[in-house]
C-alpha cells in the first residue's frame, strides 16, 4: 500500500561569473544519487519513513587570471612579463546518505512532507596549477611552464532538510511546494605536496591538509507528481 519506494536524482550546481570581474572562482556540482524508502503507517493520517541513498558528488573549481608587469634594466632596456595562471580542484565524494521521513496528511487533498538526510562521504581531492611566464627583454622572448600537481582525500559532513506542503488534485496527480535547506563542510586530510625540499613538502601539507570549507544551499522547490499506490 505504497509503503516501498525507489528515488532517482540528480542535479547541477553552477555559479554565474559577471563578466566583467574574474576574480570569482568558476564553480560546477554535479550530484546524483539512487535509493529506496519504507513508509510505515502510524494512524491513517500519519506516516513515518526511512530512507538510503547512494551518493555521488562531483566538484570542479576553476580559477583563471592573468597579470602583467612593465619595468627598465636600464635606461636603453626594457622588460614585460604577462603571467596566466590556470588554478583546477577536482573532488569526488560518495557514500551510504541515510535519511528519516514524516508525511502528515490531514486532508484527503493536503499532505506535509519532513524529511532530513544525513551526510557522511568521502572521496578524493586533486588539485592543479599551471602557470605559464612570459618573458620580453628588449626585443627577444622567453617563456617559462610551472605545473604543481597535489591530491589528498577528503571527508564531505552535513544534513539535508527538506519541507513540502502537497496538493494531491487526485490519486494520480499532485503538487508540491517546499523549501530545502543544506549545510555541508568539506575536511582535507592526508595531503602532499612536493615543492623540492622535505622540510617545505611537509609545511604545506599539514596547511593543505588542515584546512575545511563550509558550503550552505537554500532553495525554494516546485514538483508536479505523477503516481499510483499499487494497492489502490
Amino acid at each position: 500500500m505504497d509503503k516501498f519506494r525507489i528515488f532517482r536524482e540528480s542535479r547541477t550546481l553552477v555559479n554565474e561569473l559577471p563578466k566583467d570581474d574574474f576574480r570569482k572562482l568558476q564553480f560546477k556540482e554535479k550530484s546524483s544519487s539512487l535509493g529506496v524508502a519504507y513508509f510505515h503507517p502510524l494512524t491513517p493520517h500519519l506516516n513515518i519513513g526511512v530512507s538510503l541513498r547512494q551518493v555521488d558528488i562531483d566538484q570542479i573549481t576553476r580559477k583563471n587570471y592573468g597579470a602583467f608587469d612593465f619595468g627598465f634594466i636600464n635606461y636603453t632596456t626594457s622588460v614585460s612579463l604577462l603571467s596566466v595562471v590556470n588554478r583546477e580542484f577536482n573532488m569526488n565524494v560518495k557514500g551510504i546518505v541515510p535519511g528519516l521521513h514524516i508525511e502528515i496528511k490531514p486532508l484527503r487533498w493536503f499532505e506535509i512532507h519532513f524529511g532530513k538526510q544525513f551526510y557522511n562521504l568521502s572521496g578524493n581531492d586533486v588539485r592543479s596549477t599551471l602557470i605559464i611566464d612570459s618573458y620580453r627583454v628588449a626585443n627577444t622572448s622567453y617563456e617559462i611552464p610551472y605545473l604543481d600537481a597535489s591530491n589528498g582525500s577528503v571527508g564531505y559532513t552535513g544534513e539535508k532538510t527538506t519541507l513540502d506542503f502537497v496538493f494531491r488534485f487526485s490519486s494520480w496527480f499532485a503538487t508540491k511546494w517546499g523549501y530545502t535547506a543544506e549545510r555541508y563542510t568539506m575536511k582535507y586530510k592526508n595531503y602532499f605536496i612536493y615543492t623540492g625540499k622535505i622540510e617545505s613538502s611537509m609545511i604545506y601539507s599539514a596547511i593543505e591538509g588542515s584546512q575545511k570549507q563550509n558550503f550552505e544551499y537554500g532553495s525554494m522547490n516546485f514538483t508536479l507528481e505523477f503516481s499510483k499506490s499499487f494497492g489502490e
